[in-house]
């Protein structure tokens, strides 16, 4: 081949040009078409993540709700307890003798004959109702 032919040649319309720029709308459309099922698939994910949250939202709101109330319940309670307190001490501080000195009265003990001997206690536990010493007891066969 001359450099006449190669120059004509590169004058004249080429086949596969001509191919690309016929193949191009039909590329366009494919890429499109790819996109709108990618776009799809990734709308139809987004709607199930916000079905589920919202779903994860109802229960966290119903579980608040129940919290509420049985805080509400306890509260309730509570005031009720405190008030049957104050009353019960009102009554009990109405109901006792004052007493003139601050310092509460201590009980008596009986007082000890002198006949009888002081026990010392004993250095071993023994669950023997004898109190015989734990190395003399018979051990049940």
């Amino acid at each position: 081949m001359g450099l006449r032919e190669k120059a004509r040649k590169s004058l004249q319309p080429d086949a596969t040009a001509d191919r690309v720029e016929q193949s191009a709308p039909m590329l366009l459309e494919l890429e499109a078409s790819e996109r709108e099922a990618e776009a799809k698939a990734r709308e139809a994910q987004l709607r199930k993540e916000l079905a589920d949250a919202r779903k994860l939202s109802e229960a966290k709101d119903a579980e608040i709700a129940r919290q509420t109330a049985k805080r509400g319940h306890l509260e309730a309670r509570v005031k009720e307890l405190e008030t049957a307190n104050a009353a019960g001490k009102h009554r009990s501080a109405s109901k006792r003798p004052k007493r003139s000195g601050t310092t509460p009265a201590r009980k008596s003990r009986p007082s000890r004959n002198s006949s009888q001997p002081r026990r010392k206690p004993s250095r071993h536990r023994s669950s023997c109702a004898s109190g015989a010493p734990p190395s003399t007891r018979k051990r049940a066969p």
